[in-house]
């Protein structure tokens, strides 16, 4: 093959851009060979181009691709990464700093605090067991764990120093019922 072949096959047809790594032809080329891409700095969504017709952003036909082959290729910005699968499954917990989360599907979480729901899982959260997970009630806030008494279960502000609360579910609004409910099961499950 010769040299003026390789660098055609190098290059964007649209634009004429070298397809380096990381830069928005890059991308677009990626997604026609059927990868996942994301560009964290610019955008965190996830495009994907899986029946060649139109760019999908986070599982959604969004973006027809002759209407936007100049954009891509020119007007977005360079830092164009292939997206790996995040670990998580649906169900996981996850923590993110100080905030927790439910995994709902395999790009979705949702906020177990403000129930704020995210396209997709930060990638720097680790995965929690059930009984990590701190639930704020009122000004109270802890992990859960069953009682012995089934009116009530228990909200340890600190294991080392047995600080607890007992709490009547019938105190609970039901948001935080179902989330402390959900909890428990899952402690069960584990």
């Amino acid at each position: 093959m010769s040299d003026h072949n390789k660098e055609t096959e190098a290059r964007c047809p649209h634009c004429y851009r070298h397809y380096v790594e990381g830069t928005a032809a890059w991308a677009l080329y990626m997604m026609r060979m059927g990868h996942k891409v994301t560009n964290p700095k610019y955008d965190p969504r996830v495009y994907h181009l899986p029946e060649g017709d139109m760019i999908h952003v986070n599982g959604i036909k969004s973006i027809a691709t002759n209407q936007w082959i100049d954009y891509w290729c020119i007007d977005l910005p360079d830092g164009w990464q292939l997206y790996e699968e995040p670990e998580y499954k649906v169900g996981d917990y996850i923590k993110n700093g100080g905030d927790y989360y439910i995994v709902t599907s395999p790009t979705t979480c949702v906020g177990l605090r403000y129930g704020l729901s995210h396209e997709i899982c930060p990638k720097t959260c680790k995965i929690v067991s059930p009984s990590e997970v701190i639930v704020h009630i009122g000004c109270l806030s802890g992990t859960v764990e069953k009682a012995q008494d089934y009116a009530y279960f228990l909200l340890w502000h600190s294991k080392t120093d047995c600080d607890y609360s007992m709490i009547k579910w019938d105190a609970l609004d039901i948001p935080t019922r179902e989330l402390v409910e959900s909890l428990l099961k899952a402690q069960g499950e584990k």
